[in-house]
């Protein structure tokens, strides 16, 4: 499973592309190469626009997979539906990524696949969960599939992938002591297998661990050399390998400032290159880790706008937070009580627990009290998050909308936020996903 050759990463890169060009689109290849180019591309971070173009090319018109790429068919293997959704999962397109991985499981299962099959299928839904913000649901699905590895044999690729996420998404929950132990229990940590691919990237998980654990020597030592190898490769998507934002957290945090803000500079410098709402989002948040006062707060509130355009929920929950302490600091407490109760309503949805908490303190420290604590329907839009919505897929931007709607912009902001993560979708495919039909002129509204 995911076998490669990591010594010949970027000459595979060149063959893709040339026979991506050569295909045609009668040859029975055209669509796995296609996909195939198209998850090359999201490795080496490069503009998510020309990707989602071939994920489209490999499909079906109506967005389907082609027969010849089900789950259960013999031509290509799992690995090629795999690809397509697992491209979709790290390009903001959640939403079709989990119909994808759930048609998955319901096909494995049809076909009495009870093995790696579908403890691949219940990792890939853990994983888009996971992205999505669905904390509680996401650890049900990563702990199935690492019940069904553990049938299998010890130290396969497919525990390895479960262990990294399921770690990850403790961490996201506030229960880092819980996390590193689950790690050690199944040894995941380095060296990690030299021949499969682990999602998101092993050492880079590994860090995240460390960096939780405040071993930041360790932290340092394992991103720096994550990111040489992966650099070396040709591989900056910094959504499936995040190492370069957190080696600037773990530098900042033992007082090497100026290589922090220079590590953060470039992750987001990363991150703008592909493109994605989420990738923007997160490496502003992290960039704000490493600078202080009014820097740190425009940052910051940066990267609330950009996350409230994608479908990750905790990432959105998380900023908001950081930024309502980071206006604590400031002495804007006002303001910052508006950015806490979100981030508080919005980490509650997900269940992630240590950030509630934290917001709650920061509330305190404020001298406010949190708020009744709301639980956030996910299964449909509320009339004003419909009003928002339909301007938003007319290319109308967020001021426009609000001054439209005579609401104010961070009102507008938080209902879109919440229009992304109940759609599982950025803004590219948000129409599709809520069964609207853009004007052809709205891009120039």
């Amino acid at each position: 499973m995911w076998q490669r050759d990591e010594t010949d990463g970027l000459g595979r890169s060149s063959r893709l592309r040339e026979l991506s060009k050569q295909v045609t689109s009668e040859d029975p290849a055209a669509r796995a190469i296609r996909a195939l180019r198209a998850w090359d591309l999201t490795l080496h971070g490069k503009p998510v626009g020309r990707t989602l173009d071939l994920v489209e090319e490999a499909l079906l018109p109506d967005g389907e997979l082609p027969p010849e790429l089900g789950w259960c068919r013999d031509t290509w293997g799992f690995e090629l539906p795999a690809i397509i959704g697992l491209t979709y999962v790290y390009t903001d397109q959640l939403a079709k990524a989990e119909k994808l991985f759930s048609d998955a499981i319901m096909d494995f299962t049809v076909a009495g696949w009870s093995g790696a099959h579908l403890g691949f299928g219940h990792f890939l839904m853990g994983l888009v969960r996971f992205r999505r913000g669905f904390l509680t649901e996401a650890e049900g699905f990563l702990r199935e599939g690492l019940r069904l590895s553990e049938r299998i044999a010890p130290d396969i690729p497919l525990q390895w992938d479960a262990v990294g996420v399921l770690a990850d998404t403790l961490l996201a929950r506030g229960r880092a002591e819980e996390a590193w132990a689950l790690a050690e229990k199944y040894r995941f940590r380095p060296p990690f297998h030299p021949s499969a691919m682990v999602l998101p990237d092993a050492p880079s998980l590994y860090g995240k661990l460390q960096l939780a654990r405040g071993d930041y020597a360790g932290a340092i030592r394992t991103f720096r050399e994550v990111g040489a190898q992966l650099d070396d490769r040709g591989r900056r998507n910094t959504v499936w390998a995040p190492w370069a934002s957190h080696l600037a957290v773990a530098l900042h945090a033992t007082g090497e400032v100026e290589e922090a803000r220079k590590t953060a500079e470039d992750a987001v410098a990363r991150a703008r290159e592909f493109g994605t709402a989420s990738a923007v989002g997160t490496a502003l948040r992290l960039q704000a880790a490493v600078w202080d006062g009014t820097a740190a707060v425009e940052l910051l509130e940066e990267a609330v706008s950009t996350l409230t355009l994608s479908p990750v929920a905790y990432d959105l929950a998380y900023a908001l937070v950081d930024l309502g302490a980071a206006l604590r600091r400031a002495g804007r407490l006002e303001e910052a009580a508006e950015y806490l109760y979100q981030g508080i309503e919005m980490a509650q949805h997900c269940t992630a627990d240590g950030l509630v908490g934290r917001a709650r303190r920061e509330l305190s420290y404020s001298g406010l009290r949190p708020n009744r604590l709301r639980t956030l329907s996910k299964d449909a839009l509320s009339k004003p998050e419909w009003d928002v919505a339909k301007l938003a897929v007319r290319g109308v931007p967020p001021q426009r909308i609000a001054e439209q709607l005579g609401l104010e912009l961070s009102l507008v902001q938080r209902r879109l936020a919440s229009v992304h993560r109940k759609a599982g979708t950025g803004p590219d495919g948000l129409a599709a996903a809520l069964g609207l039909t853009p004007p052809p002129d709205a891009d120039l509204i």
